[in-house]
This record gives structure tokens, C-alpha cells and sequence, in this order.
């Protein structure tokens, strides 16, 4: 894998490149994947915001107001709100959490990217390094509590794909598994904790007749595999990875036009449900990091041609 410092747009970025794949980092910017591109055909794989200037977050601020696109880390929650568990109590989580506003530090050693981060309002790092696996990019995190105490927290990874039209999305979940809504602009859906039933049908074509909406819902039971595929209709596929033991809870949204004008996918695979570790907590549906210890986890991002039989 190629490692070499590059730019998106009017900010500094590192760049891993393998033979299927151009992957653009910021790590002063939460270490976000801003871009990745397919070296099959040169196609952005990721949303992209319109802006030809990069629109920096800032910590604790709005993550809608900021470039809000690519792949952002969300560690320790999605949803603000102030925590009432000792030691944290009266200490507020910031939207989207801390991660994604800050600046990473970062080493290349060898063929591979390191990068980690220090909390701001609690007491853990987390790291992250970049690889390459047959072409493809693996991204290994290790969350570490640097206290006596155990700490809740959500890691979900925002993984915003650009949508193609007549693309077909591929998760590991039945038809008629149930999920649960978080919003949906159009009511299709119900309302933030509305039950219904997962249809791949449901899913949109993204072509110009599609309704402009937006919708997030949760499945209700964790994912049996770590795999979801993304197939173009010119024949490749994206092969998205994660480790389901640690990021058990999956979350999709999808934006046909209504958010910012812009179509994507979002896939979430997260370590707690309902973008809360309170909520979560209710649902038992949540991670916790105890004392002095470390928790792992990974996602990975592989291309296939039509007749290619790798991944």
C-alpha cells in the first residue's frame, strides 16, 4: 500500500492507495475517510458535499453544519445529552460525539497509517490503523479506558455511500426481520420508535423519479454476519466489513435527495442501538468500556469486478 500526503479539496490530506482503492484521510479533521475511489473506474465511492471548500467541524458543535459526508467515527454517542452516571454526571455528550471534531495525531510506519486521539471531556484514546488486505483497506480500531471507572459509550460508524442509481444494497438481514424507526421524513416508516418490517424492496432506485425523503431505523437483532454489499449496475460491487461481535447493532439510513440535496446510503454498524449509550442502556442494547481496559474492533472496504472472485 502507497502512503503519500495529498489534498481534498483546500485542506491536507494522507492518502493510502492500493490496487483497487484511493483512500484520502484527514486526520486533523477526526481522522475522517473523506474519499475513497474506485481505481477500476476513477467513481467516488463516498458522499460527497458540494462544497469545493472543506467545512471543518467544530468540537461540540453542529455535525450538520460541518462537511457531513465520507466516513466519520462517532465515539461516544450520536445524539447529545448529559450524563448522570458517576463519575460523568453534569458532563454533556457532544453531538455526534468528540472523535470526528478532532485532530488526530498520525505515523506511517511501513506500509500502514496509525492515527489516535485523546478525549476531550472523558478519559479514553482511540486508535486506529490502516492496512491493506488483497487490495482492499482495513481499518482496526482499539478504544482505551484510561480510568478506574467503566464508561458508557456508542462507536458507530457513519459510513456515508455515494448513492447510485439502479444499485442494489445487500445486508445481512432477512426480508421480514423487524426494525425499528429513528425518523422518517416521509411517515413511511412511523415515527422514532415505530415497528415495521425490513423489505428490500423498501429500498430506493435513486433515479430521477424517486420521492425526496429521508429515513433511519435500527434492526432489532444484532447482524449475523459482518458483510454488506453495494452492486452497481455496471457490474462492481463494494464489499463493506465489520467485526459483528464488537459492532453487533445495525443502522441504516438513507437520504434520496431530501438532506442537503445530496443521495446516500449510511451504513452503521455501532456498538449500542438508538444513538444514545443511556437509551441503549434501557434497550440492553449498549457497550461499556471498563476500567483500564481496551476494546477492539475493525471495518473494511473491498472492491469486486463482475467476474472477480476475490473478497
Amino acid at each position: 500500500m502507497r502512503i503519500f500526503r495529498s489534498y481534498y479539496k483546500d485542506v491536507e490530506a494522507i492518502v493510502c492507495q492500493t490496487p483497487k482503492l484511493r483512500a484520502a484521510f484527514l486526520p486533523q479533521y477526526g481522522g475522517k475517510l473523506t474519499s475513497l475511489i474506485s481505481l477500476y473506474n476513477g467513481r467516488e465511492l463516498l458522499a460527497q458535499a458540494e462544497s469545493g471548500q472543506y467545512k471543518k467541524p467544530i468540537y461540540a458543535g453542529s455535525y450538520t453544519d460541518a462537511e457531513c459526508s465520507g466516513f466519520d467515527d462517532m465515539l461516544p454517542t450520536i445524539d447529545p445529552y448529559v450524563s448522570t452516571e458517576y463519575p460523568w454526571s453534569g458532563i454533556e455528550y457532544p453531538d455526534h460525539g468528540e472523535v470526528y471534531a478532532l485532530n488526530w495525531q498520525y505515523e506511517v510506519l511501513g506500509d500502514s497509517l496509525h492515527m489516535w486521539v485523546y478525549s476531550v471531556r472523558f478519559s479514553y484514546r482511540l486508535d486506529k490503523w490502516i492496512t491493506e488486505k488483497e487490495g482492499g483497506i482495513i481499518i482496526a480500531y482499539q478504544l482505551t479506558n484510561l480510568t478506574e471507572f467503566e464508561f458508557n459509550y456508542i462507536y458507530a460508524a457513519h459510513c456515508m455511500l455515494a448513492a447510485q442509481e439502479d444499485a442494489v444494497l445487500e445486508l445481512p438481514f432477512a426480508d421480514g426481520t423487524k426494525i425499528t424507526t429513528v425518523f422518517s421524513n416521509s411517515g413511511d416508516f412511523g415515527t422514532y420508535g415505530s415497528k415495521s418490517e425490513w423489505k428490500k424492496s423498501n429500498f430506493p432506485r435513486f433515479g430521477k423519479e424517486t420521492p425526496k425523503d429521508s429515513f433511519k431505523f435500527f434492526f432489532d437483532i444484532p447482524a449475523p454476519q459482518g458483510r454488506c454489499v453495494y452492486r452497481y449496475k455496471d457490474g462492481m460491487q463494494l464489499v463493506f466489513g465489520f467485526d459483528h461481535e464488537a459492532l453487533p447493532y445495525f443502522a441504516l439510513w438513507v437520504n434520496t435527495g431530501k438532506f442537503k440535496n445530496m443521495n446516500n446510503v449510511a451504513l452503521e454498524p455501532c456498538s449500542g442501538t438508538f444513538d444514545r449509550p443511556d437509551i441503549a442502556r434501557l434497550y440492553e442494547k449498549y457497550s461499556v468500556l471498563l476500567a483500564n481496559s481496551s476494546n477492539e474492533w475493525y471495518v473494511s472496504f473491498d472492491l469486486q469486478q463482475k467476474n472477480d472472485r476475490m473478497g
